[in-house]
């Protein structure tokens, strides 16, 4: 038996370690432990026969002397050696009979009977109980099993309550007439920041913004609750979220749009403190980004700021859907990121020609998806005469078409597969 044990004295060394069980021989008499020679004793274990013992529980102390001669303070640990099992566990029998009561115990044999199969583990045994004799509040639901010896278990108590009766109903539905948050302390019902609402009886999808400038770095717990024509207050609906160290923008929005052949990206600053730059990054998988440009911010600013940067290469990646995000960047070159957006572009956007005049070839970009298998390109001159056509594969490629001998004017360059049909104008110098 291993016992741990604690000691520790000012500077004289501890001399003597000693133990006793029980009945306390006095100072000097206890069982001599082995030790270090040490001011201070830590996590020092020590054997105690068992045999010794009977049966029960003992209670082991502990204590030491140092080179001055000044004893510790007794140290008591609880200890038991188990007694004998002459019996052994036997084999398992069937559980013959399982019964439940509540509340009141009406004794062994005597509660409510639960209908089942014998056996030596019954697991998962659902069982109904009738809530029409019960009172309302709440109530203790004992339940036991005997097995065929005749050995009862021990009793298992669950609490259960039945509900008062609703006596006035839900009533009708009131407008709710007024919404109001606090963060952290709440300062009483009326007296939160109020949200500007139409009154109605149910308002979802309900957007507030929330002045977090005043609070310090760390987590905080947002509450917003209503209040209905009748005068009743709703549950307080709680919401945890951090407040990260001051940063450099405190960023509105910021949005993606398709817009003729280029993507545009606009976002509006609250307030920016040393903040020197923003870095634009593109991703075709949203996961993977690259930088594609690099706006110049306002540097110190509390008034509100507007920002705008067109991607003109967003069509050449071949990509139908973009994303987006910011790298906001201080004058300490710290930086975070905004929140990733997405943009969607259309088919014709993959479907580009130039160079626009051309002189002597003229090469599309496009996609073909493979259910299509091959498609046409064809050139017509603006009389709708074809002067030029040919087969192009499926996928997303650049094709070149040799124009040299084309008379110079304007012409109309037509992608056909089995799915769509695009088309360009382009001028032969």
């Amino acid at each position: 038996m291993c016992l741990l044990a604690v000691s520790a004295f000012g500077q004289s060394n501890i001399t003597r370690v000693e133990y006793f069980i029980d009945a306390d021989p006095g100072y000097g008499n206890g069982t001599s432990i082995t030790i270090p020679a040490s001011n201070n004793i830590a996590d020092h274990t020590f054997d105690i026969n068992p045999a010794i013992l009977n049966p029960g529980v003992h209670v082991v102390s502990i204590r030491a002397i140092d080179a001055d001669g000044k004893w510790s303070y007794n140290y008591r640990w609880l200890i038991i050696k188990p007694y004998d099992d002459l019996e052994g566990p036997g084999s398992l029998v069937n559980i013959t009979r399982v019964e439940y009561y509540i509340d009141a115990d009406p004794g062994y044999g005597n509660g409510t009977e639960i209908t089942i199969s014998p056996g030596t583990n019954l697991v998962d045994q659902a069982f109904n109980i009738n809530p029409t004799s019960l009172s309302q509040g709440v109530h203790i639901v004992g339940l036991r099993a005997r097995d065929a010896n005749g050995n009862w278990s021990h009793d298992n108590r669950w609490l259960i309550i039945k509900p008062y009766d609703d006596l006035e109903g839900p009533g009708s539905q009131g407008n709710i007439v007024h919404v109001e948050y606090y963060i952290d302390a709440d300062p009483g019902y009326g007296n939160a920041t109020p949200v500007t609402i139409t009154e109605g009886t149910d308002l979802s999808d309900i957007q507030l913004n929330v002045n977090s400038g005043a609070l310090t770095a760390g987590d905080h717990v947002l509450a917003i609750r209503s209040l209905d024509a009748s005068g009743r207050w709703s549950h307080d609906n709680l919401w945890e979220f951090e407040v990260s160290s001051t940063l450099p923008v405190d960023l509105l929005n910021f949005g993606a749009r398709y817009t003729n052949d280029v993507v545009v990206l606009d976002w509006k600053t609250a307030s920016e403190q040393n903040a020197s730059h923003f870095i634009v990054e593109r991703s075709d998988n949203g996961i993977s980004f690259i930088p594609v440009g690099k706006v110049a911010a306002s540097g110190s600013s509390n008034v509100l700021k507007s920002y705008s940067f067109t991607d003109e290469t967003a069509i050449g990646t071949g990509s139908l859907k973009l994303y987006y995000r910011l790298k906001q960047v201080d004058l300490d070159e710290k930086f975070e990121y905004s929140k990733i957006v997405s943009v969607t572009l259309p088919e014709q956007a993959l479907f580009t020609v130039g160079p626009n005049p051309a002189a002597n070839n003229i090469s599309l970009r496009y996609r073909v998806s493979n259910n299509s298998g091959r498609a046409l390109v064809q050139i017509s001159d603006m009389n709708g005469k074809k002067v030029v056509e040919q087969s192009i594969s499926a996928g997303t490629n650049m094709h070149t078409i040799n124009i040299v001998n084309l008379a110079k004017g304007a012409y109309i360059l037509t992608l056909i597969d089995k799915e769509a049909r695009f088309t360009k104008r382009f001028v032969k110098q």
